[in-house]
């Protein structure tokens, strides 16, 4: 029988964590799914592990590759996937035993092409919450494509750029891959996604959760691999200018602007040996650059600041350490 959805999960050296996420998953209560154990290159004991469950539960497929990053693992079982919906888990969290059911149900009762849920952070010393307690009954907002997008510049972005709270229709990614060695991958390809639905449905509800583990790439520390969120920034601008969304592409360009800035400036403060690599960087703001000038809500005077960086990084850096320490000396009186 071919399964309603495809469940692929990111293993890589996760034998401590796997046997957690996986059993969330099989303790699901939608059981019409396969389970996609995508292994790439482990070098510790999750390959045993997940041939240990592949051999009980006829639901779960073993993938082995090589390494190639999340990204590729994705890809992966996107092309593998026999469901007509698909989901992400990475190996080291775990979800709610309704989480599909609800997501589901939701994305069928509304003929959407993605259905979201909320996630909860937690960390290896935390007691596991309760996953058998469905909760109270969740509402459920119906969002256009364009009404998604604009969801990338609230307080809730990270809701519906995150890949892993999500149920899709696996025919989204016709065409469409997760962007292989690039960090970031999920905010590449969230507002193509997003601009391909004709409509989302969020649920109130926790259904993810999302391990904060020391290790992980989040909590890693800042290196020049980290600039490629700055690049996704900049294609997205890219595409929404491309697509002639004004005012999505107004929001992108000044959210560009802000994150360039402070990842520009904290690589100079605290990485050496990075002039090469910051000169790509200021390559992706160059690219900008006039978009930034036509921008409506940036002030003349930070417009002035962003011409002298432009033809002066090093003069735009002194300048703005100097009103910091002026404002910090204000501040101080």
């Amino acid at each position: 029988m071919i399964p309603k959805i495809s469940i692929i999960v990111a293993v890589y050296n996760l034998s401590d964590y796997l046997p957690t996420c996986i059993d969330s998953i099989l303790n699901q209560s939608f059981k019409e799914f396969e389970l996609l154990l995508i292994d790439d290159g482990s070098t510790d004991d999750s390959i045993e592990i997940c041939k240990k469950y592949e051999q009980v539960d006829n639901r779960v497929r073993l993938i082995q590759k090589a390494n190639g990053g999340i990204a590729s693992v994705r890809n992966c079982g996107i092309r593998e996937a026999k469901g007509k919906y698909i989901g992400f888990v990475d190996g080291d969290d775990f979800i709610h035993r309704d989480m599909y059911h609800s997501l589901l149900k939701v994305i069928e009762a509304t003929s959407s092409d993605i259905a979201v849920c909320d996630f909860a952070e937690v960390y290896p010393d935390d007691p596991v919450p309760q996953l058998n307690d469905s909760g109270s009954i969740a509402n459920t907002v119906v969002y256009s494509s364009m009404q998604a997008l604009k969801q990338l510049y609230t307080k809730d972005a990270l809701t519906f750029i995150y890949p892993w709270n999500k149920l899709y229709r696996k025919s989204l990614f016709t065409e469409l891959k997760y962007v292989e060695g690039k960090n970031y991958d999920d905010e590449f390809i969230a507002h193509k996604l997003l601009y391909r639905c004709k409509t989302i449905a969020y649920v109130s509800k926790v259904g993810y959760y999302y391990l904060q583990r020391q290790g992980s790439w989040v909590r890693s520390p800042f290196t020049v691999k980290k600039f490629d969120r700055v690049y996704a920034l900049n294609d997205r601008r890219i595409f929404f200018k491309e697509k002639q969304l004004k005012d999505l592409h107004a929001l992108s360009v000044h959210q560009f602007m802000e994150v360039f800035l402070w990842y520009y400036h904290h690589a100079t403060d605290t990485l050496t040996d990075i002039d090469d690599e910051l000169a790509t960087l200021k390559a992706s703001f160059n690219d900008a650059f006039f978009d930034l000038l036509r921008h409506k809500n940036i002030r003349l005077k930070q417009k002035i600041m962003l011409i002298i960086f432009r033809f002066n990084p090093r003069r735009f850096q002194k300048l703005k350490a100097k009103k910091e320490a002026q404002a910090s000396k204000s501040a101080s009186l």
